[in-house]
């Protein structure tokens, strides 16, 4: 089921339980098993994060694909890793940002993909959006999140970000979601060790 923001038609939320019932070609449950053995194979976020880019690139539109996590107590979020086909990047690791009153406190919360389909319309409606500034600066255009949750804790996002507005179909939030439920505890348990 997807939603509208209440207050922000540019931004469109999938509700998790509707996702996980979307059924994959065999395309894609290729890329899910092969994501599993590679995640099984205990790399670290950046081979992670790269070979997930790569497969993922014939079945799901992108041009930038970044984890960031929740620190301070849940008060903010990190951007700890990016793998982009274009340069320079200007939201990049250490780049941090207030949770608090955010549409990505709603995603850690409900566990809801977030589709931004117009992200130079999203800023005009939020211009002290540091982050959105920063992304629409290095020409994205569309995005997709999906919280990162080990154990029932909310422990960061993984955003897939598009140079092409409105990028993004149900069914890509859908496989973006299976990989980060795949993804999350390698990703999270990788970060603790590089922390």
């Amino acid at each position: 089921m997807v939603t509208r923001h209440d207050d922000d038609p540019t931004v469109r939320y999938l509700d998790a339980t509707a996702a996980r019932a979307h059924s994959f070609d065999p395309a894609e449950g290729e890329i899910l098993e092969a994501v599993n053995a590679r995640v099984a194979a205990r790399a670290s976020t950046e081979d992670v994060l790269a070979f997930v880019f790569e497969r993922t690139a014939p079945v799901c539109p992108g041009d930038r694909l970044s984890v960031a996590f929740v620190e301070d107590d849940g008060q903010r979020l990190v951007s700890h890793h990016t793998i982009a086909r274009y340069a320079p990047l200007v939201l990049d690791r250490g780049f941090a940002a207030d949770l608090r009153q955010s549409s990505l406190e709603r995603v850690l919360a409900s566990g809801a993909v977030r589709v931004i389909g117009d992200l130079t319309e999203y800023l005009a409606r939020h211009p002290d959006s540091r982050s959105s500034r920063a992304l629409v600066a290095e020409g994205v255009r569309s995005s997709i999140t999906c919280p990162l949750h080990v154990e029932s804790r909310a422990v960061g996002v993984l955003f897939r970000s598009s140079r092409e507005p409105q990028a993004f179909a149900p069914r890509h939030a859908a496989l973006h979601l299976a990989l980060t439920e795949r993804l999350a505890q390698a990703i999270e348990k990788t970060y603790r060790l590089e922390q």
